[in-house]
């Protein structure tokens, strides 16, 4: 029932995609089901983000040592994200992300002070590639990113269509 009525989902080998577009609150067992079955995956899409409901749900998990312990790519592009979701983001969801290696943040509305919040991350320590394009970032959000100390390894970053001028 969830993955028809909630995830519309795409499998290819470690790939996996869906939408929380149709989810529910009576889904809520099922999702926590859904996101275990899913949790070694390596590339994980998520459209039309919930971000509440999917936060109550890995704090339920959490308890259970959940973790997307394999995954190296996250796309959450053009999901609505603000500077305050990632901040509660970057507690919750990235934290549990070990292998993180590629980011898409592209938009959103994360501003400076989701920068912020992502660049001084510990989960970000093994970032290679980060896309914060069209995300209303300005000069005080690129300074964050310049003297991050969390994002060492971090080779690739899109800052595209931002309100950056220095």
């Amino acid at each position: 029932r969830l993955v028809s009525n909630v995830a519309q989902e795409s499998r290819i080998k470690n790939k996996f995609s869906f939408s929380m577009r149709t989810i529910q609150p009576a889904d809520a067992d099922n999702f926590d089901d859904f996101l275990q079955r899913y949790s070694q995956c390596k590339n994980l899409k998520i459209s039309h983000l919930n971000w509440d409901f999917l936060s109550a749900s890995l704090l339920r998990l959490k308890d259970k040592g959940f973790s997307f312990s394999r995954l190296e790519s996250l796309d959450l592009q053009d999901n609505g994200i603000t500077g305050s979701m990632l901040e509660a983001m970057s507690q919750t969801f990235f934290s549990i992300m070990p292998q993180l290696k590629t980011l898409n943040l592209s938009y959103n509305n994360i501003g400076d002070v989701g920068v912020c919040h992502l660049a001084t991350s510990q989960s970000m320590s093994n970032l290679t590639s980060l896309n914060l394009g069209f995300n209303n970032i300005g000069d005080e959000g690129a300074q964050h990113l310049a003297n991050s100390p969390s994002m060492i390894n971090l080779t690739s970053l899109n800052l595209a269509w931002n309100r950056i001028r220095e």
